[in-house]
Order: C-alpha cells, then sequence, then structure tokens
C-alpha cells in the first residue's frame, strides 16, 4: 500500500537550505529513488506572507516497509555534513509529526510500526 509523508529539517539546519540539501542527497541516492518518489512542496503550515525557505520534502513510498530506505538516506546526509549533529527531521502526516534525532535500527522499526497504524492516507 503507498505511503504519502512529508519530511521537514529542523534544529540545526532547519529552513531553505537544509530541505534543499536533503532532497537533493535522497533523489541522487540510487537506493532512495528505487524506494520512493521524492519531490519538494511548500510548507501549507508556514505564515502568509513568508518568502521561500518554508519547504517540505514529499515522500511517497510503495509501502512503510520501505521508510527505512528514506531514513538510511537522511542518516548518511547527516553523517555526511560534519558537525550537524543537531540536524533532525521530523515525519509529518496528518494529525502526527514524528521527530527523527537518529536512525538506529530499533528506531526505523518503531517508526515504520507507527507509519503502518495509518497506512494508506
Amino acid at each position: 500500500m503507498v505511503t504519502r509523508f512529508q519530511l521537514a529539517v529542523i534544529g540545526a539546519d532547519a529552513g531553505e537550505h537544509g530541505s534543499s540539501s536533503l532532497y537533493q542527497w535522497l533523489e541522487q541516492d540510487p537506493a532512495v529513488a528505487r524506494a520512493a518518489t521524492v519531490r519538494m512542496i511548500p510548507d501549507p503550515d508556514a505564515p502568509t506572507g513568508s518568502m521561500g525557505g518554508l519547504e517540505l520534502i514529499d515522500v511517497v513510498v510503495r509501502d512503510a516497509g520501505t521508510i527505512g530506505t528514506v531514513l538510511l538516506g537522511y542518516l548518511n546526509w547527516r553523517l555526511a555534513r560534519a558537525g550537524r549533529d543537531r540536524t533532525e527531521i521530523e515525519i509529518i502526516r496528518p494529525g502526527e509529526r514524528i521527530v527523527i534525532k537518529d536512525v538506529s535500527p530499533e528506531r526505523v522499526a518503531e517508526i515504520v510500526r507507527e507509519l503502518e497504524i495509518g497506512d494508506g492516507f
């Protein structure tokens, strides 16, 4: 079943630069390309009249199980950015927000279970 969610870069790299950097990284990652479709979209919760910089990464995966591939892409992006250990992402779906600080195997399994509960919106 198809699952859609958005990613927001929060913490040290919040804003346009962090979002576009992560988006480009995920778009160029062959594993992510096989598992998901990613694109930049405007943040619908951005204040009216805000000038750029408030974008989300829209992610569509075939099933919640492939979210791990996207999270691994995030982890690799974060590790490649020396000194960015305070950068986090937030998974956004209608009615829920999940903050991702690290991507341990246990945390990935927990996130997949959370996403499977509300799969298919």
